[in-house]
């Protein structure tokens, strides 16, 4: 993925949960010969920048921070209208990573690659618009909570929703190495979570997405064969998910002996 003629864009939601893991693969990027812009929202560079731990906002820097304002500068308030914060950000973002495709085309470093964590769907389709030839979903979150919204979204939702509902005790899926219960499944999955309508929604778009789009995004996610064996196999040979250790000399997230695989190719 990264060279010495790579360009990647790295963008992420404004969460620090989501930060942090974007910005170690950026770090990681950056360290293998690619150029890394890392394209984010205000609050979330004022936290990397007010945490001197990162060591990375300086004039020595391996990638260059390109803050943009999504109308929520000081980060989203308990008491804001979230609908609104998430419209506001991938309109205000979209913007920002088509100003910086544009320009980075007219300085003769075209863009070659995107880079985008969760809950930002439409940034692929945006980069795909623009001529970037190479799109990637970081998923931070384990390979098991990837098979779990797979399969809720591809003909299992029935059976994950009687454990949900507590008609069973338990749910068995394919590939999977036990039986799951309510407290095994992912929050968003329980109705009652209030974020649970619109988070699953954003979810459905993005596995449509990975399996519907032309030149759909390939999926890195944190993890190694020793932690999740199953897991990284449970989808595998499903529609478009396969593993690929080819990235494995990268080690996504630095740690020493962690393993980052690529999930997902699109259409095989």
């Amino acid at each position: 993925m990264a060279s010495h003629n790579s360009h990647c864009v790295v963008i992420t939601f404004p969460l620090q949960s989501h930060i942090n893991p974007a910005l170690q693969f950026a770090k990681r990027l950056a360290n293998s010969g690619a150029r890394v812009t890392f394209l984010l929202a205000v609050s979330a560079h004022r936290r990397i920048s007010n945490n001197t731990s990162t060591n990375l906002i300086n004039t020595s820097s391996p990638i260059t921070f390109l803050p943009f304002s999504d109308g929520y500068d000081d980060g989203i308030k308990s008491g804001d209208d979230g609908k609104n914060f998430m419209l506001e950000f991938k309109n205000r973002a979209t913007e920002a990573l088509t100003d910086l495709v544009r320009a980075s085309e007219e300085e003769s470093c075209p863009v070659t690659c995107l880079v985008y964590t969760l809950l930002l769907p439409w940034a692929a389709e945006v980069a795909t618009s623009l001529g970037v030839s190479s799109t990637f979903l970081l998923w931070i979150q384990p390979a098991l909570v990837f098979d779990l919204y797979y399969y809720y979204f591809n003909g299992f939702k029935d059976e994950i929703m009687k454990v949900v509902n507590n008609d069973v005790d338990a749910v068995e899926l394919p590939g999977l190495p036990c039986k799951l219960t309510c407290a095994d499944l992912p929050s968003f999955f329980v109705p009652s979570n209030a974020y649970s309508a619109s988070t699953l929604a954003i979810f459905e778009e993005q596995f449509e997405i990975l399996k519907s789009t032309a030149a759909p995004p390939r999926v890195f996610v944190n993890t190694f064969d020793e932690l999740e064996p199953e897991a990284l196999k449970g989808v595998a040979g499903i529609g478009g998910a396969y593993c690929d250790r080819a990235i494995s000399s990268i080690g996504v997230f630095g740690r020493e002996g962690l393993v980052g695989h690529m999930l997902w190719r699109g259409h095989v």
